[in-house]
């Protein structure tokens, strides 16, 4: 009996052990969209289960505990390996569900964005047609009048056209991509609302490496943040996008009379956001202002990284 308890105890124990590492692989390589820390704390549970195996083992091997001790130990891991198996793939059901949970939200904001956006290129064309016949119709005033050698009453009808060509003229055109000029232009009517103004600086390569729909779901998030500063005093929302050294970065300043903290429910969407794109996000009030950052790895530059 004392010989098969000798040789079924290593045998268990070895077991178990390959089990959990097997289980950790799996888990750290079925969690590869996520950023380090997560991994690390998924991977974490079958970890700490292996750790206890191969302490059983040490102990057994020096004597300390008896084989059958070592056997229950090691059948208990076996069982954990097992069950944390189904516990992986419930995870991985939820980080799935979770990701598309927030894909939606950002594509009905973008949908609402682009349609207040297209809305208002209508508008803007509506009034660059009727801009322009007013300025067909006073040119041909101008003609009429020239003819009859009165310059005088010409510089006159010249100045109205001018200026009536400058009040109707329109912005709201920050890049050359047009969701992101939706965004920007769908968030500067909410910082209206807040009695501010929206000082955005976009410096972006043709090629972003982020998705449009995720492009947009920063900028609303990182402005959202920013908006208690307007309730504290502030009048300008100060938005920078651009790429650097394989980085998204999105940086917002906002100055306000007192210090105030950023909205924390879009912070905590850029920080999961961030989490899962090997990124940072951070918030600080400085020199009257509250700043707030994130950073972002650009999708060729993960590709390279996991290659």
């Amino acid at each position: 009996m004392s010989d098969a308890v000798l040789v079924l105890t290593p045998m268990c124990l070895g077991v178990s052990c390959l089990l959990l590492v097997t289980v950790c692989a799996v888990a750290w390589r079925a969690f590869g969209r996520c950023g380090l820390r997560r991994r690390l704390a998924y991977a974490s549970c079958a970890a700490s289960q292996l750790a206890v195996v191969i302490a059983a083992a040490l102990l057994w091997g020096g004597g300390v505990i008896a084989p059958a001790w070592a056997i229950v130990v090691a059948l208990c891991g076996m069982a954990c390996a097992v069950y944390d198996v189904a516990l992986v793939r419930s995870l991985v059901t939820g980080e799935r569900a979770a990701d598309e949970h927030e894909r939606v939200l950002a594509l009905a904001e973008q949908l609402e964005a682009q349609q207040a956006y297209e809305a208002e290129r209508r508008s803007f064309t509506r009034e660059s047609q009727a801009s322009y016949a007013f300025a067909i119709e006073q040119l041909e005033r101008i003609a009429r009048v020239l003819e009859g050698q009165d310059e005088q009453a010409a510089a006159s009808i010249a100045i109205q056209s001018q200026t009536a060509g400058e009040s109707s003229a329109g912005d709201g055109l920050w890049c050359a991509n047009e969701a992101i000029n939706a965004m920007l232009a769908f968030k500067e009517r909410t910082v209206r609302m807040y009695g501010g103004r929206l000082d955005a600086q976009v410096v972006l390569p043709y090629r972003v490496g982020v998705p449009d729909v995720e492009l947009c779901a920063l900028i609303s998030n990182i402005i959202d943040a920013a908006l208690p500063a307007l309730t504290h005093g502030g009048d300008v929302l100060r938005v920078q996008l651009y790429c650097a050294h394989g980085y998204f970065c999105l940086a917002v300043d906002a100055a306000a009379r007192e210090v105030v903290l950023p909205s924390q429910h879009p912070l905590r969407v850029l920080r999961a956001y961030a989490a899962r794109r090997e990124g940072d996000v951070r918030s600080a009030w400085e020199a009257g202002a509250l700043r707030l950052s994130v950073l972002v790895s650009r999708a060729d530059s993960c590709l390279r990284s996991q290659k």
